[in-house]
């Protein structure tokens, strides 16, 4: 069973820089089919909307709605260059939540990213 083949810039293009990364980070690689049920609090559709916000996943809904849809990787220097970008906002002085909502994020991944570089920073 073979899906729609999506590249990271069509997934960009629909749901944006950071909502592709964050959905090729979690599951490149994999063919997922997006339900025609819609139902929010059932299947990959519930944290979509959690993720991106009404508005693209509404645009995921009119797209690919009853597809199977191939995820690809995230491509090689991406999440390097997005993870530097977070550690800038964090030594800015944004708080953790608002670089999860910039970036499309938990709280708990862009700190453990925060802590990762900080780490990375002590042992140079």
């Amino acid at each position: 069973m073979t899906g729609e083949q999506t590249t990271f810039e069509s997934l960009a293009e629909l749901i944006g820089k950071a909502g592709a990364l964050s959905l090729c980070e979690k599951y490149g690689g994999e063919t997922l089919y997006i339900r025609k049920s819609i139902a929010m609090d059932d299947g990959v559709l519930h944290p979509w909307f959690q993720v991106f916000g009404q508005e693209a996943s509404e645009q995921v809904n009119k797209k690919l709605l009853g597809k199977r849809v191939y995820i690809p990787m995230v491509p090689p220097g991406m999440l390097e260059e997005r993870n530097a970008a977070i550690r800038q906002c964090l030594d800015r002085g944004m708080s953790t939540a608002d670089v999860a909502a910039e970036f499309k994020l938990t709280g708990r991944y862009v700190a453990m990213i925060g802590n990762t570089f900080a780490k990375l920073g002590e042992q140079s």
